[in-house]
């Protein structure tokens, strides 16, 4: 194993360490002891979870001139959200029409890359029909073709607008990534996502949400009962 493979898979573990770290800590959150300031000062560990599904086309260039072309992204997430921060993780498969892929796949090589990364969202509202935000995708990625794979780290920011009622949202995510792959081999795209949101709240939150409901309820009621 070379080095830059080995800084690859270093790299990799410190990822899935940290993200599995953040995912025990959302779920120690959650517990609670007997004592009363102990219970008053529980929160949320998320109020609501998000699984979202898209597609989406863009180009691609690339310092290696037969990497430079369309690129088609295919994408999976799953997402905590907290107030307006969401985190989670995702999975991508893309498909790039280059002059290399086309002649990897005339060899019978498997094209394309799978993705493996972390995502980071921040939006205005927190519950609102029609949202914008902002959002990042951190990870690694990989060719699909074994018998000679290629893989490196990857980054790009997009910024989402979502539309809809829950549990059902629509979106479109333009976005623009950076991909190190080995030695000189960089490369830029920049894509148009567009897909599919459900959003599922927690227990806590519906209970919340209950709550403020049956608040506002009693209120008209006394101001109703004095006039």
């Amino acid at each position: 194993m070379g080095i830059e493979q080995q800084i690859y898979f270093n790299l990799k573990k410190i990822l899935l360490s940290f993200f599995y770290f953040a995912v025990l800590s959302s779920s120690v959150a959650q517990v609670t002891t007997n004592t009363p300031v102990q219970k008053k000062a529980t929160k949320l560990h998320y109020d609501e979870f998000w699984i979202t599904g898209g597609i989406g086309a863009g180009a691609v260039v690339s310092t290696n001139i037969v990497n430079s072309g369309a690129v088609f992204p295919v994408r999976t997430e799953f997402l905590w959200q907290r107030r307006h921060r969401r985190l989670g993780v995702g999975f991508g498969k893309e498909l790039e029409v280059t002059p290399e892929q086309l002649f990897n796949l005339v060899l019978g090589k498997k094209p394309g890359i799978s993705k493996l990364y972390f995502v980071y969202e921040q939006y205005v509202f927190r519950n609102f029909p029609i949202n914008l935000g902002f959002s990042s995708h951190l990870g690694f990625f990989g060719t699909n073709d074994t018998t000679n794979s290629k893989g490196g780290l990857f980054g790009n920011i997009g910024f989402p607008v979502e539309l809809g009622i829950r549990p059902f949202y629509l979106f479109v995510r333009p976005d623009i990534e950076y991909q190190s792959w080995s030695g000189f081999h960089k490369q830029i795209q920049a894509t148009a996502t567009v897909g599919m949101k459900l959003k599922f709240l927690s227990k806590e939150e519906k209970d919340r949400r209950a709550a403020v409901k049956a608040a506002r309820k009693k209120h008209r009621a006394l101001r109703h009962k004095h006039k």
